[in-house]
């Protein structure tokens, strides 16, 4: 792409500081790029029409000149959430870093990349002939794997590091000094369905044992996802959420808590969410699913599977728990 004359519409420093992407696409790393380079971002300046459409963009950093290439195709996918003066939307200019699937990560996913972790396995209790392309994502503390659907693609561990670093200085929740780590991001996927802006967007987060006080039962797992729930739907509006769920699924507790809402963007959009918490050993971890409220979220961590040691992989939820 080549910046244009139709892409240099004026966006005062307000407007560049709200601009927002709704869906970010992380390529293939280039066959031939040097090592260490593919863990460095490209960085790329979006032009926004006031029709929320990408008018061009322009390459303001890359290692190489093939990653700078390949961002440049990679920004065609991206989606916006449009800035608007007023209640009218106006064009915009946003920087972004474009981050690239190394190696480790495209294997993970399964996905676009056609790399290794994508078999079949039984997804479902009851349904043993439900079949369909998985990844893995192989967690050492705490060690557990997780399969989830094969179309979701894995957001490069560089990029999560980079997200995780603005917030690292704020103080934690817990009232403990700021750079402790109580809820550890392990793990973030999306999948943009054909004809949606919107992204599902699957994560799994380990709660600390430094952060956990008194005893994990299941009241503590109940409160993890009820607070998990609260976070996030705190930013929204018109908002229903569940009761929390306790569930024994092999042998293993379980809650899980779900909400609906609309969220405070410049377009109100419906949105599902639905928190799982468990205990691994002596953490806890929480696997959390945002996406459309016309998708089914509960059916998509369905298809999902946890193996623990020397456990047998079994699937993360029941086909249906119920909760709405």
């Amino acid at each position: 792409m080549k910046r244009t004359g139709s892409a240099t519409s004026a966006a005062n420093q307000e407007e560049v500081e709200h601009g927002t992407v709704e869906y970010r696409y992380s390529p293939p790393l280039p066959a031939g790029t040097p090592e260490g380079a593919g863990n460095k971002p490209v960085v790329l300046q979006f032009y926004l029409g006031a029709d929320n459409k990408l008018r061009d963009a322009s390459l303001e950093r890359a290692p190489t000149q093939a990653m700078g290439e390949a961002a440049l195709e990679a920004a065609k996918r991206f989606t916006f959430t449009p800035y608007t003066v007023n209640g009218v939307p106006v064009p915009n200019r946003i920087y972004q870093s474009i981050w690239f699937q190394t190696g480790s990560t495209a294997g993970a996913t399964g996905g676009d990349s056609g790399s290794a972790g994508s078999g079949s396995s039984t997804l479902r209790d009851g349904d043993p002939t439900q079949q369909m392309q998985q990844g893995t994502f192989h967690s050492d503390s705490p060690s557990f794997s997780f399969r989830y659907p094969g179309d979701f693609q894995l957001i490069p561990r560089g990029q999560l590091e980079a997200d995780q670093r603005h917030t690292s200085d704020k103080p934690s929740a817990y009232g403990l000094d700021p750079h402790t780590a109580c809820n550890t991001l392990l793990f973030r996927a999306q999948r943009l369905r054909p004809g949606e802006n919107t992204p599902q967007v699957l994560s799994i987060v380990d709660l600390e044992p430094v952060c956990i006080f008194g005893t994990i039962d299941h009241n503590m797992l109940e409160s993890v996802a009820s607070n998990a729930i609260k976070s996030v739907v705190n930013h929204w509006h018109h908002v229903q959420t569940s009761q929390v769920q306790t569930l024994q699924l092999h042998g293993r507790t379980f809650a899980e808590a779900s909400a609906t809402g609309v969220a405070h963007t410049s377009i109100d959009e419906a949105l599902n969410i639905v928190v799982v918490a468990t205990k691994i050993r002596d953490h806890v971890v929480g696997w959390m699913i945002i996406g459309p409220a016309d998708n089914n979220l509960e059916e998509t961590l369905a298809a999902c599977s946890l193996q623990v040691g020397d456990e047998h992989e079994r699937p993360l939820l029941p086909t249906s728990t119920g909760a709405k």
